[in-house]
């Protein structure tokens, strides 16, 4: 069956890849075999290949311009920062810098550049190209909706909005291996937020000379473990081994092969019948996860630094009444969402819980403090997580009265035709979707109009708030901090595509980025935190489980809390008395492979771990 399959892949490759492995599909199933240890077919290719599905077509290859998990996962194998993530945890973990040094008063680290790091194309990799690449970002031609991730570096976001020159940007090539980073105040996240592909190393002669066509595969030049090798845009991306990666010896995989997909029956499909051989986040949908939780070799299920959320667009009636939104929000019983999805905990907050527990013990102090100087009752506040009849109640005071009928309610005013609900093509988006669409129909007596876009499009949709009533949101935290998700709401351009700002809501956060006393700035947080869902501009829904899959032999790669792989620690284990077992001890379980190199890395005097800032506690 096997070699039927190599040689139908082969015959099939005029009508491209996935296109082949769908018809592969069915082959497979028709020859399937009784239950076994595994989900499906369990066997370790010849190559040192990873099959992997990333997640939908990604926006650009740019590390500068995508802002989604799909496009930070294939980036992660092409570029190398500073810093990197640690496979397990998401901490910082020296990469292109192997040292640093941090001033007393918490503003300005040096770092120090490994010798010999080259470009793909041969070329070194000096500090110079560090300060090219953090000042291309933050440049008002480029317009990256990422630009704010660099606003901590001194005159960061006064040059992203042209009001300064870039020489006034904290940034200082003192010599070709060390790097100065001045910040405007003390950032204890910082190091660990360059990890990100935003901060990671481009090469500037390729990006001028080529403009944007600089990431088409016959142009590209990369700093990381993995070259680009072929992207056949919807059909499959391919890297391979960079030769001349600094850390090339340590690097297992001659190539990780990316399928854009977003058809999550599809990708079950595939991979029980072995053509896949690990998938994004999320992927199960609930009809399989009873099915797929049974193979504890292969299921991850564990804490995500995720947060599911639907954002209303408040410059558009009727969404821009805030009785509105609250209804709406209140009429989703978001417990029986979660018993229904089966993977995740209901949210009424907006950071997740469980994730920062330091930060959990004084949000939950905060906001009893504040919703007792607001008249809040206890009750009230337990209560927001579910409560139609103040959902029904609020809409009547809005305008909207909702009259009770023989098989339930009915809210004729309510000007359905102005109102949707925005969501990106994915199974489980769909069924989620159709979910709160019953819950409202169900409460309110009102019919959502279901909308979905493909993912590109959907992006480009919210951002420009081309959207009337709601839309989906997701947000995955780039940095083990709960700023991490606050953030987007922030500033009046901010990225939380809902039209929404509040002048008391930033200060909250400048504040609490200025203070050094870790409760305390907690506390500042969390005052932000609840000003906000008093506005209600955005509508938590659930905090999500990782909820994927891997075969046993695939090693090194790790559920941690944002599904973001460090793909040089991945691995093909052909013995199969050393492919993992019972997975949910997997993040405790030593892996030669992966900690000796660990333990190579973090030796380094001054490691760049050592000033990272607060840990996160778990």
């Amino acid at each position: 069956m096997r070699i039927l399959i190599r040689h139908l892949l082969r015959a099939f490759e005029s009508v491209g890849t996935l296109t082949a492995l769908l018809i592969l599909v069915v082959t497979s199933i028709s020859c399937s075999t009784a239950r076994s240890r595994y989900f499906g077919y369990t066997n370790p290719p010849q190559e040192n290949v990873l099959r992997y599905v990333s997640g939908p077509e990604p926006e650009s290859l740019d590390p500068q311009i995508p802002t989604g998990q799909p496009e930070t996962r294939i980036l992660l194998s092409l570029y190398d920062g500073l810093v990197d993530y640690h496979p397990r945890t998401m901490e910082p973990i020296p990469a292109l810098a192997k040292s640093c040094d941090l001033s007393e008063d918490g503003r300005t680290y040096t770092f120090h550049l490994r010798s010999g790091a080259r470009f793909s194309n041969g070329e070194p990799i000096t500090a110079e190209d560090f300060v090219y690449t953090f000042t291309r970002g933050l440049s008002p031609e480029l317009a990256s909706q990422n630009a704010s991730f660099g606003y901590y570096i001194e005159n960061a976001e006064e040059y992203n909005s042209g009001s300064k020159p870039a020489s006034s940007l904290g940034l200082r090539a003192i010599d070709d291996l060390t790097l100065e980073i001045r910040l405007k105040q003390p950032t204890p996240f910082f190091v660990g937020l360059l990890c990100h592909p935003f901060f990671r190393v481009i090469h500037k002669e390729t990006v001028e000379k080529f403009g944007r066509e600089w990431v088409r595969s016959e142009n590209i030049v990369t700093s990381g473990a993995f070259n680009l090798l072929e992207h056949r845009p919807y059909d499959r991306l391919v890297v391979v081994k960079n030769p001349l990666y600094w850390d090339a010896e340590m690097v297992r995989l001659d190539r990780i092969e990316f399928y854009p997909l977003e058809d999550t029956n599809t990708m079950m499909n595939l991979y029980r019948s072995g053509e896949i051989d690990a998938f994004y986040n999320h992927v199960p949908p609930a009809s399989w996860n009873a099915e797929v939780r049974a193979f504890e070799d292969e299921y991850l299920d564990f804490p995500e630094l995720v947060v599911d959320y639907y954002t209303f667009n408040t410059l558009k009636a009727p969404m821009n009444d805030l009785r509105v939104r609250r209804a709406f929000s209140l009429a989703i019983d978001r417990e029986a969402m979660s018993k229904f999805r089966r993977t995740t905990q209901p949210l009424a907050e907006f950071s997740p819980k469980g994730i920062f527990p330091d930060y959990d013990a004084v949000r939950e102090s905060v906001f009893s403090e504040e919703r007792t100087s607001r008249g809040i009752s206890e009750d009230e506040w337990t209560r927001r997580k579910f409560d139609p009849e103040a959902a029904r109640r609020m809409l009547g005071e809005a305008g909207y009265p909702v009259i009770k009928t023989t098989d339930g309610f009915s809210c004729p005013t309510f000007p359905v035709d102005q109102v949707e609900f925005l969501y990106n093509t994915a199974e489980s988006n769909r069924v989620n979707a159709e979910y709160v669409q019953a819950q409202w129909k169900q409460n309110l007596g009102i019919t959502v109009p279901l909308r979905n876009q493909e993912f590109k499009a959907f992006l480009q949709s919210r951002t420009n708030l081309d959207y009337s009533g709601i839309a989906r949101g997701g947000w995955a935290g780039d940095y083990l901090d709960p700023l991490a998700f606050l953030k987007i709401l922030y500033g009046k351009d901010n990225e939380s595509a809902t039209g929404w700002s509040n002048s008391e809501f930033d200060n909250l956060l400048d504040r609490a980025n200025e203070e050094r006393n870790p409760e305390a700035r907690f506390a500042l947080l969390a005052r932000a935190e609840f000003l906000m869902l008093l506005d209600q501009p955005v509508l938590p829904v659930q905090t999500a489980a990782t909820n994927w899959m891997k075969k046993p032999f695939v090693k090194g790669l790790y559920p941690n809390p944002g599904t973001l792989h460090t793909w040089k620690f991945v691995y093909i284990e052909r013995n199969s008395e050393k492919w993992d077992s019972n997975v949910a001890k997997i993040m405790d379980r030593r892996d030669d492979f992966v900690d000796e190199n660990l333990d190579r890395l973090m030796k380094t005097k001054s490691s760049v771990a050592d000033v990272s800032g607060a840990r996160v506690k778990r």
